[in-house]
């Protein structure tokens, strides 16, 4: 008779429970723990394939096959938090990587900690923070307040609505936001955002590129601080905003009327400042060489 190595859980709230188990023969696992919809789920893996999707149900689900390199892999579940680690000690680098898909209630916030793996989240509603090295993250449909700490990693944000907090090393970052605050802290990589809505932009690099297409409104308020990184956004009329420009070496422009008209604002100054309308909004860019672009189309 053949026997199928897995392992299925179902946990009740008023049951907590702690596992550290040898990872099966056959490496499938599939866990459901009944949790509140305002737990959080702290997930730990190395390389692979990783689905965070909502569903309706007060349930988290975790299933899949785990790397092929990995011995052991740990569980711990309560009501509130629910919590699983794959050990990653002594893994080769030729494993496969682990493929899971995790199913949660939409009001479930994450912490996730992941090295060289596709993480992908959509649907959800209240946040977490994502820690990567490597891989590529895509965050889509979702709403609430994350924050990502990320080397070498590709991250997409689609249509998201919250709250934004990157902190980056050599990381690529596009998207579609629409949201109260875009806060970045990056030594280098590029990101670029289409048909945005964000009221704050605080941007800080050493030689990051950010390429922003953005609607302004009263309440928007951008810095951006750069070393050797350019800057560029664009928006369209009316215009209602005061820019102010500060660079130690290099020209900047403010494209006024499309592609095809150039005003310049500064050449060889340190500083300009100028208001467009009423000057509701605020953009201020500094710089020690990088350029800065400003387009209204």
């Amino acid at each position: 008779m053949k026997v199928i190595a897995s392992v299925f859980l179902i946990l009740f709230v008023s049951v907590p429970a702690i596992c550290k188990t040898p990872v099966p023969e056959d490496r499938r696992i599939s866990y459901e723990f009944n949790v509140s919809t305002s737990a959080t789920l702290s997930l730990e893996n190395y390389r692979g394939n990783i689905t965070i999707e909502s569903w309706d149900k007060p349930v988290i689900s975790i299933s899949g096959v785990l790397d092929s390199e990995s011995k052991f892999y740990s569980v711990e579940a309560q009501q509130y938090v629910v919590k699983f680690l794959l050990n990653k000690h002594r893994l080769s680098k030729n494993g496969t990587g682990s493929e899971l898909l995790v199913r949660v209630p939409e009001s479930v916030t994450l912490n996730i900690k992941d090295v060289k793996s596709n993480i992908y989240v959509k649907d959800l509603k209240s946040g977490g923070v994502i820690r990567t090295e490597g891989g590529r993250v895509v965050l889509s449909n979702s709403v609430g307040d994350f924050r990502f700490n990320t080397v070498n990693t590709e991250l997409e944000l689609e249509k998201h609505k919250g709250k934004i907090i990157i902190d980056s090393i050599s990381s690529n970052v596009e998207g579609q936001l629409e949201g109260e605050l875009l806060r970045v802290n990056s030594v280098s990589g590029n990101y670029r955002f289409r048909d945005s809505r964000i009221d704050v932009i605080e941007y800080n690099t050493i030689s990051g590129d950010i390429f922003l297409a953005v609607a302004l409104s009263r309440n928007s308020d951008f810095t951006f601080n750069t070393i050797t990184g350019d800057v560029e956004v664009s928006t369209r009329k009316p215009l209602n905003v005061e820019i102010e420009m500060r660079s130690h070496s290099v020209a900047m422009k403010s494209i006024i009327s499309g592609h095809s008209s150039t005003e310049k604002i500064i050449s060889g100054a340190t500083r300009v400042k100028k208001t467009f309308g009423s000057g509701d909004a605020r953009i201020y860019f500094n710089s020690v060489s990088g350029r800065g672009t400003f387009t209204v189309i």
